[in-house]
């Protein structure tokens, strides 16, 4: 608060004391204002770096030539990268949310070998021939 709207503020106090206690208050109240404004500010940065790193990390999800696909603890498809897309035909808005061993039997079909996944020898990284 600048100098002359305190004194705008000094008919309301009783004395010269009350007016140094009101300054004291509105003093604090402004530097705790500061505060929170400045931690603002570096939570805003600091999840601004958060999400350029996460959408780092999913761009390079998205680069390599396996199908690459995570769950939660329930078993909900959380991310299905590009390659899995290819690979397996599917959307990635259209399985994100569904539970994964819903797809198991729709996604192995003959590739299914000795209790893994096998990508069929003709598909090659950077495309499904």
């Amino acid at each position: 608060m600048k100098p002359d709207q305190f004194k705008s503020l000094r008919k309301y106090c009783r004395d010269d004391a009350a007016f140094e206690e009101l300054q004291l208050i509105v003093s604090s109240i402004e530097a705790r204002y500061q505060q929170s404004e400045n931690l603002l500010l570096l939570a805003q940065q600091q999840s601004q770096e958060h999400s350029r790193r996460i959408l780092f990390q999913a761009s390079l999800l998205n680069q390599v030539c396996n199908a690459v696909i995570a769950t939660d603890m329930e078993g909900r498809i959380t991310y299905w990268n590009d390659y899995a897309e290819k690979l397996y035909q599917w959307k990635s808005d259209e399985v994100t949310g569904k539970i994964f061993s819903a797809f198991l039997r729709q996604i192995m079909g003959k590739n299914w070998h000795a209790g893994f996944w096998q990508q069929p020898s003709n598909q090659m990284c950077g495309g499904v021939n």
